[in-house]
C-alpha cells in the first residue's frame, strides 16, 4: 500500500545503534500529488552502514558486486555529495 506522508518526511534506514538489528522498512518514493505530498511505498530492507553488503541496502543497485546506481529520490536528503563517491568506478550518471 503507498503511504502519503507530507513534505518533507524523514526517511533512512541509518546504521544499526546498540541493540538494533540489520532490518528495517525503508520508504521508497513513488510519486508526489498536486499538493506537493509524496507517496511512498513501504519495502522491508537491511539498514546502510550495516555488517551487510551495501549492494543489499536501499537504493543502491549493483552488477556484478559494483554499485552502478543509487536512487535516493524523495528521502529528503540534503549537503554535500560525499567525495567517497569517486572511488565508484562503475556508477552510472
Amino acid at each position: 500500500p503507498l503511504q502519503k506522508i507530507g513534505k518533507d518526511p524523514w526517511l533512512s534506514c541509518n546504521r544499526p545503534v546498540g541493540e538494533e538489528d540489520e532490518t528495517c522498512m525503508f520508504l521508497n518514493f513513488t510519486t508526489i500529488d498536486d499538493n506537493f505530498e509524496i507517496a511512498y511505498k513501504e519495502e522491508s530492507a537491511v539498514r546502510w552502514l550495516s555488517g551487510t553488503n551495501e549492494c543489499r541496502w536501499p537504493g543502491i543497485f549493483c552488477h556484478e558486486g559494483s554499485v552502478v546506481s543509487i536512487r535516493l529520490a524523495g528521502c529528503s536528503l540534503n549537503g554535500p555529495i560525499p567525495v567517497e563517491l569517486q572511488f565508484l568506478n562503475v556508477l552510472n550518471y
